[in-house]
């Protein structure tokens, strides 16, 4: 009785540990994943979606909700002569 469920119970802990090792790295490679996107699939997303606008440069933008100015700044740069505003509703703390 002794041995026998020292093994079961060691088999049971060995199970888990899988599983926790498998859940670790399935969380890495998910954050890995959202890493990338924000510092790189976002610019090139943003950089297509204004291609698709033809620039004269002095067009005048308003982008709302445009959160920290992915859009907004890269349409600033496209239209120099011209204007872009971006407005968005922030949290207090955002400027403390």
């Amino acid at each position: 009785m002794g041995s026998g469920s020292r093994t079961l119970a060691g088999t049971k802990a060995s199970r888990w540990r899988w599983a926790a090792s498998g859940l670790g790295v399935y969380a890495l490679v998910a954050a890995a994943g959202m890493l990338f996107d924000s510092k790189v699939g976002k610019l090139a997303l943003r950089e297509r979606l204004l291609d698709t606008i033809r620039w004269q440069g002095h067009e005048r933008v308003l982008d709302i909700g445009c959160g920290r100015g992915l859009l907004a700044v890269a349409a600033a740069r496209r239209a120099a002569s011209g204007a872009v505003i971006g407005v968005d509703m922030c949290h207090r703390s955002a400027y403390q």
